[in-house]
């Protein structure tokens, strides 16, 4: 079972916007594995603790006169580990976007990971 709660500053995208979304029960495949950690990271195979939580929030800010948005962002998810990712994302419209992302990735044990992403998009 899951849900989700979000505040969305709406269609111009400025302003603050917050989601958390909470999960409760277990997995029997490694897809949501798969899809939300990479193939990479399939370590018990999908099977999850019984809870989990993700909770994002940042700040939509006009750009480029107004043609786009910057958002600064802070993430949280917690279930069979810890990970915490501070970002930063630009859209022009539906065409450009471009983002930047540190991570902190904490498994249950004594393993700490870090990372840096870089994504971008450029629609025709």
């Amino acid at each position: 079972a899951g849900g989700m709660i979000m505040f969305d500053p709406g269609i111009a995208g400025r302003g603050l916007w917050a989601r958390v979304s909470p999960e409760w029960g277990e997995t029997a495949s490694g897809v949501e594995s798969l899809w939300s950690s990479g193939v990479g990271d399939m370590s018990g195979y999908g099977v999850r603790a019984a809870g989990r939580v993700e909770a994002e929030v940042g700040y939509g800010i006009g750009a480029m006169g107004g043609e786009g948005v910057f958002e600064p962002y802070l993430s949280y998810r917690e279930g069979g580990g810890q990970d915490y990712r501070l970002g930063t994302r630009f859209s022009s419209g539906e065409r450009l976007e471009l983002s930047v992302e540190g991570e902190r990735r904490e498994s249950g044990g004594t393993r700490v990971d870090h990372g840096v992403m870089l994504r971008g998009s450029l629609k025709f």
